[in-house]
């Protein structure tokens, strides 16, 4: 039997799943470390460029496994040390302060007073353009 594995650089589209016409490089500028992560440890037919693991911290010993195969129990062991590593190291090189809490915007409430308001003027302004159309 022939294994074919799929090795996804940063231009490559992921093609399946809700991902479908999401490329690698979509997934990594918005910081969805998470479904990268998944990806590498439950599909066993699929890697990633090195340049990929070593942003992902995939490429060490202790992270990786060998390819064509799976590890379920690596993901479940290993994707919140890698999430927490992921994120310290995006905000100490952006400048961000880093927060050790899981903060939400929709949990501020002066954030989401202002995510209210700006729903309220959107739907004024929707009616105010289909009283000026004559709907």
């Amino acid at each position: 039997m022939i294994v074919t594995l799929r090795t996804l650089t940063e231009k490559s589209v992921i093609g399946f799943g809700h991902l479908k016409t999401t490329t690698v490089g979509d997934l990594l500028r918005t910081r969805q470390y998470k479904d990268l992560i998944s990806l590498y440890y439950n599909l066993e037919r699929i890697t990633f460029c090195d340049d990929i693991l070593r942003q992902l911290y995939l490429n060490d010993p202790e992270f990786a496994i060998l390819k064509p195969g799976k590890s379920r129990e690596h993901f479940e062991k290993f994707s919140d040390m890698l999430l927490t590593n992921l994120e310290f190291h995006n905000n100490a090189v952006n400048g961000k302060p880093v927060d050790s809490g899981k903060s939400s915007n929709i949990l501020d409430p002066r954030k989401r007073k202002m995510h209210i308001r700006s729903a309220k003027d959107c739907s004024k302004m929707l009616n105010r353009n289909k009283t000026q159309r004559g709907y």
